[in-house]
């Protein structure tokens, strides 16, 4: 709980009432896409019907791409839209993006990361991109290739010298 309470912004009481909830739901521990996507309305509400980034949260947060989440990967992704400032939901992105949980992100969980979002990505949507060009993009600003890694440090440092870059992750 302490360690969903500093990643999420949630008190410890929404976390109990969340997991007692999620747990109502999904008494195996896991929830499955199909569950997720119900439920996610509630908390993901957009002005525009035709959003995606429910589908896109889940991909990402279904690691091992098994089909389901677990309890404390359901909570961040709800924290997503706790996180009030740039540097947090810059962070809680890089977060996302860090799949090997190293500290660090490779050219790969970027470019997996963008995969993802450009096959949910609505259409029509006027954040139309090309995954290749902002990973290289993203990596080059730092002098690095593809072999090399990105440190949480240099992202959200990244993120805020370019608007581009800024506004497409600051939009999760």
């Amino acid at each position: 709980i302490a360690i969903l309470k500093v990643s999420s912004n949630l008190t410890e009481e929404e976390i109990r009432d969340i997991y007692d909830d999620f747990k109502r739901q999904c008494p195996s521990g896991r929830m499955h896409k199909n569950q997720f996507l119900k439920c996610s309305k509630a908390f993901m509400e957009s002005e525009d019907e035709k959003t995606d980034v429910p589908h896109v949260m889940f991909s990402v947060f279904d690691k091992n791409r098994d089909g389901t989440i677990d309890f404390s990967e359901f909570v961040l992704i709800i924290a997503m839209g706790n996180k009030e400032d740039l540097d947090s939901r810059l962070e809680l992105v890089f977060e996302i993006l860090d799949m090997s949980n190293d500290g660090r992100i490779s050219y790969d969980e970027m470019m997996d990361f963008l995969e993802i979002t450009k096959k949910y990505q609505a259409t029509g949507s006027v954040t139309n991109f090309v995954p290749e060009t902002v990973a290289k993009d993203m990596f080059a600003m730092f002098d690095l290739n593809n072999e090399q890694k990105i440190s949480k440090q240099q992202f959200v440092e990244g993120c805020k010298k370019s608007k581009d870059l800024s506004d497409f992750f600051d939009s999760w």
